[in-house]
């Protein structure tokens, strides 16, 4: 196609930096669980234990698939990461086609493009290209870091391959959702939904060890058995889905206008009503539709999660050796109450970097020009920005409120203990809010501080959630980890709760936020 070549080297020149940190975290993240294997059980007897150990853990089983190659350490290290490489990389994907096809539109920019000689489907094309080659590189480096730590060339290469290839699955999902609505938020936020969702679906079928696992990308790895059976050709099934997605975004790109999308946009009113005359208003009408996704998917989570109670009691209770573990742990709750924190304790890191996507748009609306519009009126800066600030708040707040609320609810109506199961997991996850109280401070203060590296405030809390994840694999000491905020966040309802690192957690978050906000109400407006 006409152009495509010449604009994929300008997005490779874009995206370099980009493509180079996160295809090395991501290198990093996989040889350290690798190497971490033979220094914590170098031994057959110490695997067979931990595999014991990991088997009356229905969470792991739900978030990680199956564990089908336990005294390899190639296997292992398979069945640890696998799960993560394709949410980050499909993440990635996601932001990459989203950023180089409906953000461009909505910039203007895509119009200039296309005035020349450029193929209406160049930019979806060079935007494939960059998530192709970041995968491609992902691949060899991944693969040559991997067999330079002593496994498998073959299992790794193809641990590396599937991953890669199911997280391209997404970049299909991007490019349709980039064709049916008019802003590039909706566009990420659909995609996003329907990656979590998939995840989700990979959890349910692996906790049945059902066909489920074969209806999302997270459960292909496991399929394929990399360090095991080595099945090449469950490479066929994300390959055949990508490029059913690619010739679906093709059709629809190739027919719609400019900036137009497949789902019409309502037209709005001539004048707005006295209600939305306000910079709260404003705000509230902007990210109404993103809070309703948010509360909705949190929603949809807990039920999910809420009916599969019954299955996990019997599941501890399937093995004699099962039962006695859990009765002396505290019965079969137990094994319901860890499955809880490790959901609650996602659900809560998520919400985190929702909060951080409200207070960034402070940024975005700056950089747009729209910051400069809206304060040639009688808004006042303190107004514009504690709207958004505000919103964050609330926002969190209430998606928190929601997880909490539905996994009791959903919890409780399947127990002897309703109101008690609803109260101790609106504690779980209110335990949180501090959390989120140092996100929005975080954020604004590379907003108001450092507005032009403002986008680093996703490279930081990504490194955040990174260490919480991986400190205690690379046997970094405590205080390493406690680097990162989501580390002292107490894992409800398995753990006490301790006020102290809470405490210090918000007033944290409260003099970030006092400084960000400073500093936005004193320097200039950037355009």
């Amino acid at each position: 196609m006409s152009g495509t070549a010449s604009l994929l080297r300008f997005d490779l020149s874009r995206d370099k930096f980009r493509i180079l940190v996160w295809v090395a975290l991501l290198a990093v993240m996989v040889v350290g669980v690798a190497a971490s294997w033979d220094r914590l059980y170098p031994t057959a007897d110490e695997r067979l234990q931990l595999v014991a150990i990991l088997s009356g853990n229905p969470a792991l089983t739900a978030l990680l698939g199956p564990l089908t190659n336990p005294l390899s350490t190639g296997g292992l290290t398979a069945w640890r990461i696998g799960v993560g490489i394709v949410f980050v990389l499909g993440l990635v994907n996601i932001f990459t086609v989203t950023r180089h096809v409906r953000a461009e539109e909505q910039s203007g920019r895509a119009d200039l493009l296309l005035a020349g000689r450029a193929a209406r489907v160049a930019p979806l094309y060079a935007a494939v290209g960059v998530t192709l080659i970041s995968s491609l590189l992902f691949v060899a480096v991944g693969t040559g870091l991997m067999v330079a730590v002593g496994l498998d060339g073959q299992g790794s290469l193809l641990f590396t391959v599937m991953g890669a290839a199911a997280a391209l699955v997404f970049t299909g999902v991007a490019a349709v959702t980039n064709q049916l609505t008019h802003s590039a938020r909706s566009a990420n936020g659909i995609a996003g939904a329907i990656l979590v969702l998939s995840w989700v679906v990979a959890g349910i079928g692996n906790l049945q060890a059902s066909a489920l696992q074969w209806a999302s990308p997270f459960g292909w790895i496991a399929k394929a058995d990399p360090f095991g059976g080595n099945h090449w050709e469950v490479l066929v099934v994300p390959l055949g889905l990508t490029a059913v997605l690619l010739v679906l975004a093709t059709a629809i790109q190739g027919r719609r206008d400019v900036t137009a999308a497949a789902f019409a946009e309502r037209p709005g009113r001539a004048a707005a009503p006295p209600r939305l005359r306000g910079a709260y208003s404003l705000a509230w009408r902007l990210e109404r539709a993103t809070l309703l996704w948010w509360i909705v998917g949190y929603a949809l989570v807990g039920v999910v999660l809420g009916v599969s109670r019954e299955s996990l009691i019997q599941f501890a209770e399937s093995s004699p050796a099962l039962t006695d573990v859990f009765t002396a742990l505290g019965g079969s709750g137990a094994i319901v109450d860890a499955f809880l924190a490790t959901y609650i304790g996602i659900g809560g890191v998520l919400a985190t970097f929702f909060v951080v996507s409200l207070v960034m748009r402070l940024h975005t609306e700056e950089q747009a020009g729209r910051t400069s519009l809206a304060l040639t009126t009688r808004t006042r800066r303190s107004r514009w920005v504690s709207a958004y600030v505000l919103l964050a708040v609330v926002g969190g707040v209430l998606v928190l409120t929601v997880l909490g609320a539905v996994l009791g609810i959903a919890f409780g109506v399947q127990g002897e203990s309703f109101l008690d199961d609803v109260r101790r997991l609106l504690t779980a996850a209110a335990v949180w809010l501090p959390a989120l109280i140092f996100a929005i401070g975080l954020a604004l203060v590379f907003v108001g501080v450092l507005p032009r590296w403002a986008g680093l405030v996703w490279l930081v809390m990504g490194f955040f959630a990174l260490l919480t994840e991986l400190g205690p694999v690379f046997g970094l000491p405590s205080w390493a980890v406690n680097i990162s905020p989501f580390s002292h966040v107490p894992t409800l309802p398995t753990q006490e709760v301790n006020p102290v690192p809470l405490l210090v957690l918000a007033v944290a978050g409260l003099v970030l936020a006092g400084i960000g906000y400073v500093a936005l109400q004193t320097r200039d407006v950037r355009n």
